[in-house]
């Protein structure tokens, strides 16, 4: 049985042989923000940075970009949609 994984970036950093068994066992692995801050707190380019930093460590650690996002909190804003 596979599952979907929502990763924060800083915690894929952090744990990245995790990271690549999640990867490595077939499941899904989307983003969720680099520290889980909620979107509608800061300004859109703060939200976006969290975003591409993530994506850039899964990318890194599994070969493969995250095609999934969960913004924090089910957070979101009207930009993001």
């Amino acid at each position: 049985m596979h599952a979907t994984f929502f990763l924060v970036g800083e915690q894929a950093r952090r744990y990245p042989q995790l990271v690549a068994r999640i990867h490595r066992e077939g499941h899904a692995i989307g983003n969720h923000s680099w520290s889980h801050a909620a979107f509608g707190n800061g300004s859109p380019e703060q939200a976006l940075r969290e975003i591409a930093a993530t994506d850039e460590v899964l990318m890194r650690i599994t070969g493969s970009r995250p095609w999934l996002l969960r913004p924090p909190y089910g957070n979101t804003p009207a930009w993001l949609i």
